[in-house]
């Protein structure tokens, strides 16, 4: 017997993660202007315009500037700040794998995740960046320097800083020659069973959840029954 779902089918688009996100925000937000995400403790505010513009840069940044490759991870160790986004999607945009690292780690958690994941980047937050040094000087992290990015206003004369790696050449996206099924984002495991696991999300794999709890939560709100109604009884 074949059980259906009463929910609608749903078509899934042929669409990279970064296009995917940046199609629907569009779509939603009447405004370039708007805040897209602001950081409470600090008042910083990157608008929908900033994070459409800063994501292309980041990506033409990696592909022209660190010659990145279809296929190349990119690892961010960072903790949760406005930037994080649009580092997000660039790492996407240009082909790369994202790679998240949680921010709490240590060297040796970080060595083992950059190494198991072949990481060939890494975006580096202010608050993470003595792990890094310590790692380096440990000989725990081996990616060349000008390929350790930090995140923030600062220059760095040892790595390269997020603003020296914007950069406005055009370049082919990805969207352009697609693959669906490759791996957009490398998440690992927590590890409960051993050491953490790479798990591997293909771009469908992102799209389809995002369509698919879209239109759960359309069906739901249509089918809510009347709260008035309840207390009639």
């Amino acid at each position: 017997m074949v059980f259906k779902s009463i929910v609608p089918s749903v078509d899934i688009p042929h669409v990279d993660v970064a296009t995917f996100c940046i199609n629907a925000s569009r779509e939603n937000v009447s405004s370039s202007d708007t805040p897209a995400y602001v950081d409470i403790s600090t008042h910083a505010t990157l608008t929908y315009g900033q994070l459409y513009t800063m994501h292309e840069q980041i990506s033409s940044g990696l592909l022209h500037r660190l010659n990145v490759r279809s296929g190349d991870v990119a690892a961010i160790f960072a903790s949760n700040s406005v930037h994080y986004a649009p580092i997000v999607l660039g790492i996407i945009s240009s082909g790369a794998v994202c790679c998240p690292v949680n921010s709490t780690f240590g060297e040796s958690e970080l060595e083992y995740q950059l190494h198991d994941s072949r990481a060939s980047v890494l975006f580096v937050g202010p608050m993470q960046l003595s792990i890094v040094h310590k790692a380096r000087a440990a000989g725990q992290v081996d990616i060349p320097l000008d390929r350790i990015v930090v995140i923030g206003e600062t220059r760095h004369t040892e790595f390269t800083s997020l603003q020296e790696l914007l950069d406005e050449r055009p370049y082919r996206h990805l969207c352009d020659n697609l693959n669906i099924d490759a791996m957009a984002v490398l998440v690992y495991s927590s590890g409960t069973t051993g050491l953490p696991k790479g798990v591997m999300l293909s771009h469908r794999n992102i799209v389809a959840c995002a369509v698919l709890y879209a239109a759960m939560s359309r069906f739901l709100d249509d089918h809510e029954p009347n709260p008035r109604s309840d207390q009639i009884r």
